[in-house]
């Protein structure tokens, strides 16, 4: 009886085994790879074939050749990265990061033609490339965002070349009020000083913000900024600008539009120029300490005396402006004027500037200046209580007061000039919108290129 149940059950067993072995060997090689194995250690899986033998072959001998390699021989050539410290010179900054003495010769020698080392900073990074003889490759200096200068070797020898650098220039708008002053109003929205002084310097010949600025002006703006890789580098031209006064709310606009000049100009609405022959003042955010008058008592002496001209107080340094074109007739120290400079702009127009700290480098008698350029520094030479200028206007050999005086726009757009320049502001009046922040209106990729640099305030 139990023999009889053995041989029932075997020869099922046998059959469901045969099935199996069936099914196995007709399995695809895709099937065979995705077989389980259950049970096992994963050190007990045999791997499962999946090239020719002759396939095998070959890369068993690779792998055999690979094995004699020393896994610890460095790779052809090297990379050095450095950054200069405080105090550090560039050559101290590059036998510290242990770069080959023949290489930084070629370093020194041939950046150095291109590279002036005193504008070296502290946080200005390097990348050094070696060859496998641990001869020079190339040199990056980074001296700004900027500014990158590459060395490359080439059959012909070494060359260096500044990089070009790709650039996001964003349009923004903003708009604010001046609470105290017109830096304060720029700073709460996060803008640098020197946004500040082209603000002022467009509406120089229209209002002087350093006696007609109340609290409750407003003022809005449209200004180019560049950013490299996210971070902000420089603004571009201010397009747009204007100022409302709060006691007469009289609005004043100025679009840039460069109407064939090198560098462009600011008008208004109807296509005049802003800009007039002459700034009011040399000094555009300085504070007036005393004006034009016939009867003044003096700070020093105390007894009355006229003061013909205009005090403009400012911390000791700023640059004082020439506030027109003009020629250079005097230079030098003049009894309590101190360091004072006078100049000649023609059709008996001359302008004089004292209490100077000092001149601008290269300023002499005969030298010839514009409108706008630094022609020395607040200072308190002579007879002065503070640092300040004290600045004259002399019409035909007679003083008048530079504060009371109006001037003519210097041009006018006509023409096709005036046909650009009306399109130009329809098409700003439609990018602009009021709000409370800065913000994005257009954004557009640029390339900065050192032979064709892009202008920055």
């Amino acid at each position: 009886m139990q023999k009889h149940i053995t041989r029932s059950l075997l020869l099922p067993l046998i059959f469901v085994t045969f099935i199996l072995a069936m099914f196995f060997l007709q399995a695809t090689p895709d099937e065979k790879a995705c077989q389980v194995y259950v049970g096992l250690p994963a050190a007990e899986i045999a791997p499962q074939p999946d090239t020719p033998a002759e396939l095998d072959e070959e890369r068993g001998r690779q792998l055999a050749e690979n094995a004699s390699l020393d896994p610890l021989e460095p790779l052809a050539g090297r990379e050095i990265s450095g950054v200069i410290l405080s105090g550090e010179s560039l050559t101290e900054s590059l036998c510290r990061s242990q770069v080959p003495a023949a290489s930084r010769g070629l370093i020194i020698t041939h950046l150095g033609e291109h590279l002036d080392f005193k504008r070296l900073r502290a946080g200005n990074q390097y990348s050094v490339v070696l060859d496998e003889d641990d001869e020079l490759l190339s040199c990056s200096f980074h001296l700004g965002p900027l500014d990158t200068y590459n060395l490359i070797r080439s059959p012909e020898g070494y060359c260096v070349t500044r990089q070009d650098v790709p650039l996001e220039c964003r349009l923004v708008t903003m708009d604010g009020e001046i609470r105290t002053s017109l830096f304060t109003a720029f700073s709460e929205l996060g803008e640098e000083a020197k946004l500040v002084y082209s603000f002022a310097d467009i509406f120089a010949s229209k209002i002087d913000f350093n006696t007609e600025m109340r609290e409750g002006d407003r003022f809005i703006l449209t200004v180019q900024k560049y950013f490299n890789e996210g971070k902000f580098v420089g603004y571009g031209s201010i397009m747009y600008a204007a100022y409302r006064p709060a006691e007469n709310d009289k609005l004043m606009e100025g679009f840039y539009f460069p109407s064939g000049k090198t560098s462009g100009s600011y008008f208004d609405r109807n296509g005049k120029e802003l800009g007039t022959s002459f700034l009011r003042s040399p000094v555009p955010m300085g504070r007036v300490t005393s004006g034009f008058t016939n009867h003044r008592p003096h700070p020093i002496f105390g007894y009355d005396r006229p003061h013909l001209g205009v005090d403009f107080a400012a911390p000791k340094g700023t640059p004082v402006l020439a506030v027109g074109d003009g020629r250079v007739v005097f230079t030098g120290r003049n009894g309590g004027y101190g360091n004072q400079v006078i100049l000649d702009h023609g059709g008996g127009n001359r302008t004089q500037y004292g209490h100077l700290a000092r001149f601008s480098p290269g300023l002499h008698v005969g030298s010839h200046v514009r409108k706008k350029e630094v022609i020395g520094y607040v200072g308190t030479t002579g007879i002065a209580t503070g640092p300040h200028v004290d600045f004259r206007f002399a019409r035909n050999g007679v003083f008048v007061n530079p504060l009371a005086m109006k001037f003519t726009p210097r041009s006018e757009l006509k023409g096709l000039d005036l046909a650009r320049f009306q399109g130009l502001v329809a098409d700003l009046a439609v990018l602009w919108e009021p709000g409370t922040e800065p913000r994005v209106i257009q954004v557009r990729h640029v390339i900065f290129s050192p032979d064709k640099p892009t202008f920055f305030l």
